[in-house]
């Protein structure tokens, strides 16, 4: 079954996040000792999550995990989809061959200038010796996923995440810098207190800048130690903004945290291998920013003197 990552809780212990809001879940002990019908136990998670998070999610049922994917995209952002031997056929295969997990933008025109057009294409056998001209060694795994054999397990040790981000589509595009800034703001604590909350520490900071649906902007950034602070995350979101944001009303702002590790694991690795790292611990935001200056070339400073900075730049302008 796949579903929303939040939902994972006390029925399974077997979980596999596949997103920041997606995972997989195998119910099959649950299902079985409880004698409780799949749909059922889909609505109860259903309604679990919008009553505590109030957040709408879409469920798909299957035996394995390409049809659970499949499933879980057919009816969002509050349906509940059963795939299975009995009837994939009739709901996946006529699915143009754009929508099948696995098969990306650039791949898909491909397909179709070679007649595979549907899902069904893939699944046809005549069609296989097309498929690996195009796929290559991975046409046998679509084949057979299009005709619904996946063996893959949930693999529950891919369940730490590799970044914590956030993103707000804006009520109206605007280019008014400070309702920018105070979006910003708003995204880089809410990412420190998520990475806080499960322990995560991150080396990389990125933002996205969409302005219209057909234009984006995405850029990153490496620091030089691992960190959560909020303070460093808003400098560094910062930065990055001034130096790409074009002026021009914006649709949607992100950031996130990236390559992110338990801090158990940092504290291990660091251990291994300097001894006397203790000992130059860099103890204040200030300093921390002020290193990552020194070795970047970067002009970073704190959060709040940056934002009312630029807030009287922006205003002279």
């Amino acid at each position: 079954m796949r579903c929303s990552a939040s939902s994972r809780a006390r029925r399974s212990p077997l979980l596999e996040i596949a997103s920041i809001d997606e995972c997989y879940v195998d119910f099959s002990n649950y299902i079985i000792e409880h004698n409780i019908h799949p749909y059922k136990l889909a609505k109860i998670i259903q309604n679990d999550v919008l009553n505590t998070l109030k957040l709408k999610c879409s469920i798909g049922i299957a035996p394995n995990k390409f049809m659970a994917k499949m499933a879980s995209d057919m009816k969002k952002p509050m349906g509940i989809t059963i795939l299975n031997k009995s009837n994939y056929k009739q709901l996946l295969w006529p699915l143009d061959v754009s929508e099948m997990f696995g098969i990306g933008k650039k791949t898909a025109p491909k397909l179709k200038e070679m007649g595979i057009l549907t899902i069904g294409d893939v699944a046809n056998y005549d069609n296989y010796n097309k498929l690996r001209q195009i796929i290559g060694k991975n046409a046998l795994l679509l084949y057979r996923k299009a005709n619904g054999i996946d063996i893959s397990k949930v693999n529950t040790e891919k369940n730490e995440l590799k970044s914590v981000g956030n993103s707000t589509t804006l009520q109206y595009n605007t280019n008014d810098i400070e309702t920018i800034y105070e979006t910003l703001r708003i995204l880089c604590s809410k990412v420190s207190f998520r990475a806080k909350k499960r322990n995560l520490i991150g080396n990389s900071i990125s933002i996205t800048i969409k302005y219209s649906r057909f234009e984006s902007v995405t850029r990153q950034t490496p620091l030089i130690d691992y960190i959560n602070e909020y303070e460093i995350i808003l400098s560094t979101a910062k930065y990055l903004f001034d130096k790409n944001y074009s002026g021009k009303p914006l649709r949607l702002i992100g950031v996130s945290l990236n390559n992110v590790i338990n801090r158990s694991s940092y504290k291990k690795q660091v251990s291994l291998f300097d001894k006397n790292i203790e000992k130059n611990k860099i103890k204040t935001t200030e300093a921390v920013i002020n290193k990552i200056n020194s070795e970047n070339k970067y002009h970073l400073t704190t959060a709040s003197a940056l934002l009312n900075k630029s807030k009287n730049k922006y205003r002279k302008e």
